[in-house]
């Protein structure tokens, strides 16, 4: 099994509170910014691409809420 990102319903989230920019994100998250990149940014079938690690989902779920997990991320 493989978690992955909502892409879109993150990307709305993200826009709500007004964190534009990979930087914004990652300081609102508490990852790099390059992390940022490679999960939301970088095609799947791109060898540079990550799926979202525990230290970026846990960031999100303390920014959003642990109840929306479901809303951001999803299993394959």
């Amino acid at each position: 099994m493989a978690i992955k990102v909502n892409q879109s319903e993150l990307d709305k989230a993200f826009m709500k509170k007004r964190l534009i920019t990979d930087l914004e994100i990652a300081d609102a998250i508490g990852v790099s910014s390059t992390q940022v990149w490679r999960v939301l940014r970088v095609p799947e079938n791109d060898k540079r691409h990550n799926d979202p690690g525990v230290t970026f989902i846990d960031g999100v779920l303390r920014l959003f809420g642990i109840k929306r997990f479901h809303e951001f991320f999803y299993l394959i």
